[in-house]
């Protein structure tokens, strides 16, 4: 599946093109501030969010509540939450991401295209370790090696 560019701004007044990774992959976590579901996610997001910022590859993590920003912005002090945040409350924009239910967590490629979603609570480490494998930079396809034409 691919996902559209949209553009929007986060809390701390950057614009942020969901879609579109700055990096390798883009890491959308879709949520509201008022879903148990989502809350109980927390812990393992933030783990998430550490070994996104700890590995080579770049991979921003974003956050899309849909709350009013006064709410997400509370929400985010709560519970520490230290990585860009999106307050939006037009639900077209999920149904672009394919989004509807929350939480629901996208990994999606510089091509714009999705390599992994989950939807549902995020609570065990199988689904932190297909997050991490799937927000890898892919690599570039083997090619043949061929030896110089004096070698043959």
């Amino acid at each position: 599946m691919y996902v559209p560019k949209v553009a929007l701004t986060s809390l701390d007044g950057q614009t942020r093109e969901l879609g579109q990774p700055r990096a390798d992959t883009q890491v959308l976590f879709f949520f509201t501030t008022t879903c148990p579901r989502c809350r109980a996610s927390l812990p393992q997001l933030k783990r998430a969010a550490e070994q996104l910022r700890a590995g080579s590859s770049g991979t921003e993590l974003i956050g899309v509540a849909f709350a009013s920003p006064a709410q997400t912005a509370a929400y985010a002090r709560e519970h520490g939450l230290d990585f860009p945040l999106i307050a939006h409350d037009d639900r077209r924009t999920s149904a672009l991401f394919r989004a509807r239910k929350v939480p629901s967590l996208l990994v999606i490629g510089r091509d714009g295209r999705v390599r992994y979603q989950h939807v549902g609570e995020i609570n065990d480490k199988q689904t932190l370790r297909e997050l991490m494998a799937a927000a890898q930079p892919r690599s570039a396809p083997a090619t043949t090696m061929q030896r110089p034409l004096a070698a043959r």
